[in-house]
């Protein structure tokens, strides 16, 4: 089984305010995962420390080479002065 991505004891705080503790994970070549909590509870802080968006407290993570993540934020700010048209038809 190929592992595209494990963690062990990973741990991530803001401003010393640990939000993350001891968190091992790995995912495999064809394996579909879900992570739910409730709101607050790293999930987010998770991802992006997997996507290396978000430096690590403590832990490892190890990636398989050439792997590529893609992260999509939750709140995506669009300039409401952009002007955005599309033809009618």
């Amino acid at each position: 089984m190929t592992r595209l991505i494990t963690t062990h004891g990973l741990s991530a705080a803001y401003n010393r305010q640990i939000v993350l503790r001891s968190v091992d994970f790995s995912k495999a070549a064809g394996e579909i995962v879900t992570i739910a909590n409730p709101n607050g509870s790293g999930k987010s802080t998770l991802l992006r420390l997997l996507a290396w968006i978000f430096p690590a407290s403590s832990g490892s993570i190890t990636r398989m080479p050439g792997l590529r993540i893609g992260y999509v934020r939750q709140v995506l700010h669009i300039d409401p002065t952009l002007p955005m048209t599309a033809p009618v038809s």
